[in-house]
C-alpha cells in the first residue's frame, strides 16, 4: 500500500467543507482535500484510497461525504478538470477558477432545485465584492453541465 498510486487517509473532518487529511505515501507529507477533490483522484486518476487498513470505493466516499449534493458538484468539478481548467472546492457548491490573474466563482446549481432570484442576486453581489467574476453551472437530471455567466449592468 505504498505505492504512488495509494493514498493514505489519516483523518476525515466533515465540519470544514468535507475535508479531509490525506497522508501522500510516497513522500510521507500531509495535505488537507475535499472529498470532491478526493472523489476525483479516485474516478480519473485511479488512485486507491486506504482508511483504516481497508481501501475506499467511490460509494464509501460518498457515504463518507453524507451530503447529496457532492455528487452534483463532482460532475462540475470533474468536467472543468477535464477541460484542463485550474480549479478547487471552496465551498458546498462553490468552486473556484482560477484562469491567470482571473478568479471565477462557479456556483453549482441542479436542474428543478429552486433558487429564489433573490439568491442569485445576493451570490452575484458578493462575488463581485471580492472582485471575482461570477459563473452558474446548471447540472441537469443526465449529468450534463450548462454555464451561465454574469455581470453587473448600470441602467
Amino acid at each position: 500500500m505504498s505505492d504512488d498510486k495509494t493514498l493514505n487517509i489519516l483523518d476525515i473532518e466533515l465540519e470544514d467543507n468535507d475535508r479531509i487529511i490525506i497522508q501522500n505515501s510516497v513522500e510521507g507529507g500531509t495535505k488537507r482535500v475535499s472529498i470532491i477533490e478526493l472523489l476525483w483522484l479516485v474516478y480519473s486518476k485511479g488512485k486507491k484510497i486506504v482508511y483504516n487498513g481497508k481501501f475506499l470505493s467511490i460509494e464509501d466516499l460518498l457515504k463518507i461525504a453524507k451530503n447529496d449534493f457532492v455528487w452534483i458538484v463532482f460532475t462540475v468539478y470533474s468536467d472543468l478538470k477535464n477541460r484542463g481548467k485550474k480549479v478547487e472546492v471552496i465551498g458546498d457548491n462553490l468552486l473556484l477558477l482560477r484562469r491567470d490573474y482571473k478568479h471565477i466563482e462557479v456556483y453549482v446549481l441542479e436542474e428543478n432545485n429552486l433558487i429564489m432570484l433573490s439568491r442569485l442576486i445576493e451570490l452575484i453581489e458578493l462575488s463581485h465584492r471580492r472582485g471575482r467574476e461570477v459563473v452558474f453551472a446548471l447540472v441537469d437530471k443526465h449529468g450534463d453541465v450548462t454555464y451561465y455567466s454574469s455581470s453587473p449592468i448600470s441602467l
